[in-house]
């Protein structure tokens, strides 16, 4: 059996395992934080990028067997971009020069994130939160509102509209050599204005050793985002949210 197979096995009869347990592996006291749902990963950004390789080590389809799937990465070869909402496998692709975004479940990655969510806490997004930035500001004291410890890994979304935002996609041509410098000018970027979206991001902080995994070396967040026409999906950049935004924080 493949390596990586062996390892998305073990991981699934973990999370059965887990789901057996008085609704999730939690832990926590009733009166104080509880982890989120897991948040489990396969390949790293750093191993793609020291190896030169964004070959496809991780199947989506095993991990489709599970229960309310979320999940974000790059698709493999770096030709395009990964979210799974709800179970449901989204791709976005440059095609010809133009996005196309379209289902995909035999689709692989060079690494990716995700966690098996079933309930969600919902908080109103404040003015003060509506940029990229500002909300990963916010992400913890939003998750200890909740009861959630912002301490560990847990993924989010937010629901609503943008103003602006600014995505990419990666489109890394076939014969080109992987390298730090190759994958930053496979940006391509796409612009975005006055658009109802859906955004599903990863946090953890700093101790949790995530940067260089599944988080950039500058960032506590991974944010995808796909807009509810279905028309684009891309890496979030930057954005401006609309009044009315709403964070769903996993809860189990």
């Amino acid at each position: 059996m493949h390596p990586e197979a062996r390892s998305i096995g073990r991981l699934l009869a973990l999370a059965g395992w887990c789901a057996a347990l008085s609704g999730g592996c939690h832990g926590a006291p009733l009166n104080g934080p509880r982890p989120a749902p897991r948040v489990d990963h396969l390949g790293s950004m750093r191993e793609m990028i020291e190896s030169g390789s964004a070959a496809g080590r991780v199947a989506l389809s095993p991990l489709l067997g599970l229960r309310s799937l979320y999940a974000l990465g790059p698709l493999e070869g770096l030709r395009g971009e990964i979210l799974v909402w709800d179970g449901t496998p989204f791709i976005g692709r440059i095609d010809a020069g133009q996005l196309r975004v379209a289902a995909d479940p035999d689709a692989r990655a060079p690494f990716l994130v995700w966690s098996s969510v079933r309930e969600w806490r919902e908080l109103a997004v404040p003015a003060e939160a509506g940029t990229l930035a500002a909300l990963e500001e916010w992400l913890p004291d939003a998750a200890r509102a909740v009861g959630i410890d912002p301490g560990r890994p847990f993924a989010f979304l937010v629901l609503g509209a943008v103003r602006h935002a600014t995505i990419h996609v990666v489109d890394l041509a076939p014969e080109a050599a992987l390298t730090r410098e190759s994958h930053d000018a496979a940006r391509r970027p796409i612009n975005l204005s006055d658009a109802p979206v859906q955004m599903l991001g990863f946090f953890a902080p700093d101790e949790a050793g995530a940067r260089g995994v599944w988080l950039h070396h500058s960032s506590r967040i991974h944010v995808h985002l796909r807009t509810q026409l279905g028309t684009a999906l891309g890496h979030v950049d930057d954005f401006s949210l609309a009044p009315g935004a709403l964070l769903r924080i996993a809860w189990r």
